[in-house]
């Protein structure tokens, strides 16, 4: 069996046997995170995928480069987008905050992505929610 058979095979099984439900496909990934890298500020992303791995590995850390998820959207379980930017001003300057959340909650809302959450600092976009 070639790799990426076997590789869908395993995120089927793993879909199937955690009983999740998609709310999102390639298409509607594919509007989303070309509506995000068009902005004229860089979004900071992190990704979950369904067999609990992340991107960037560490849990801490956020990503720039949608390149990375490399077309692939089967496998994401969700993703957590910044709209909280610390930018920098100097040493002794206080940095100035920017909030785009209303600004990505309109993309979400443009897409017809309804499955998300708002927290503190960021929007966490549901790839999967459980069957219930």
């Amino acid at each position: 069996m070639p790799i990426m058979e076997f590789i869908m095979s395993l995120e089927s099984k793993i879909i199937e046997n955690e009983q999740l439900v998609s709310c999102m496909n390639n298409t509607k990934w594919n509007m989303l995170i070309e509506s995000l890298d068009s902005k004229d500020y860089i979004v900071e992303f992190r990704t979950v995928y369904i067999d609990g791995d992340t991107w960037p590995e560490n849990e801490e850390e956020y990503d720039i480069d949608f390149m990375h998820l490399c077309g692939n959207y089967k496998p994401i379980a969700w993703m957590d987008i910044k709209y909280i930017k610390k930018i920098h001003i100097g040493e002794l300057a206080k940095p100035k905050i920017k909030n785009f959340k209303n600004e990505i909650i309109e993309i979400l809302d443009e897409t017809n992505i309804k499955n998300y959450e708002i927290s503190e600092d960021l929007i966490r976009v549901y790839g999967y929610i459980l069957n219930s």
